[in-house]
């Protein structure tokens, strides 16, 4: 017999159950001495050093689980224990709703086109959505920045979209359309590879780049200036 097994049959024996009623007693009013009907019967209370040994019993039993033996025991060996230290972490993405996280290289599979990656932000976290028609990349970089990516391009509707106190600057970046939106601005409309017209929202605090690559309308978030959200467009690079 395991050492857990002597354990609940010994505090079995100890444990005071509480009485049980006479029902016989309580259906015959006249009786003498039944008790009356609708009346609790009283119980014994258990002795507190039992209630800590219970105790004591439980965080055992728990600490067992991860006993390999005691799942057997218990008929639950398929069951796997793990213990962590901490919370497990919770990626920027998964706030920012950009899809499922995934290694680049699925990600890059998944697509129906050939993205762009900046060269000078380092090593993204990578997460893929399958709308729009296309697929969405998003990448994650340190300090906030969030470059997305999609097959589509901006429509005259975006301007109806522009709240009062924000400003739209549109340039070029190496003959590529961009609009650089400084100020409250939350969300945009465009018009995906089917030509559907959709809106989005602005997922970083902060102003937005976006520019039209090829066939791909690439937003930038989280840039601390214009100069640098042209930086980050400038040394993007297709994927292979």
């Amino acid at each position: 017999m395991t050492p857990l097994e002597q354990m609940l049959q010994a505090t079995a024996a100890e444990m005071a159950w509480p009485d049980t009623p006479d029902l016989a007693a309580a259906i015959r009013p006249g009786t003498e001495g039944a008790r009356p009907l609708g009346a609790r019967p009283r119980r014994r209370r258990i002795r507190r050093p039992l209630v800590v040994a219970i105790a004591a019993l439980l965080l055992l039993a728990a600490s067992a689980l991860a006993v390999p033996a005691v799942r057997d025991w218990l008929g639950l060996s398929s069951v796997e224990v793990k213990r962590v230290p901490k919370p497990l972490p919770v990626f920027p993405g998964e706030r920012l709703s950009l899809g499922t996280r995934a290694p680049l290289d699925s990600a890059l599979a998944k697509l129906e086109y050939r993205p762009v990656i900046p060269t000078t932000l380092g090593t993204p976290t990578v997460y893929y959505d399958p709308f729009p028609a296309g697929g969405q990349l998003g990448l994650v970089y340190p300090k906030g920045i969030v470059v997305t990516q999609v097959q589509g391009h901006l429509t005259r509707y975006l301007q109806k979209f522009i709240p009062p106190g924000t400003t739209l600057d549109e340039f070029k970046i190496d003959g590529r359309r961009a609009l650089w939106i400084h100020g409250a601005f939350h969300q945009y409309v465009y018009a995906d590879k089917t030509g559907e017209i959709r809106t989005d929202s602005v997922r970083a605090a902060g102003d937005v780049l976006l520019w039209r690559y090829k066939d791909l309308l690439v937003r930038v978030e989280g840039a601390r200036s214009k100069q640098q959200a042209v930086a980050i467009a400038r040394s993007a690079r297709e994927a292979p």
